[in-house]
């Protein structure tokens, strides 16, 4: 894995803030569903997925688009499997990336 570069400038445009704000409702959700009983065997990967893809998409240039799809995938990989486990039944929309 690599590390992460500095980043020099950093954009919060809207699609940038529309990722982060579905990112972070999934891992609320996710931080739920590892508190059921019995927790999902995948309950702590994917909340380490979700905040892998939060850190990613904060720490990322914006013109790295294979850091950005990483981080989108990340979310949605994540997404199907908490749609199918979770307690409230929330459905969780995938991202584009």
């Amino acid at each position: 894995m690599e590390a992460v570069s500095i980043t020099r400038s950093t954009d919060y445009g809207p699609s940038r803030q529309a990722r982060l704000a579905q990112i972070e409702a999934a891992q609320r959700i996710a931080e739920i569903t590892a508190k059921q009983e019995p927790p999902p065997p995948e309950a702590v990967s994917i909340v380490r997925d979700l905040h892998m893809a939060r850190y990613a998409l904060l720490a990322v240039d914006p013109g790295q688009n294979s850091v950005i799809s990483a981080a989108v995938a990340a979310y949605n990989r994540a997404t199907r499997v908490l749609n199918v486990v979770s307690p409230s039944g929330a459905m969780l929309p995938p991202l584009r990336g």
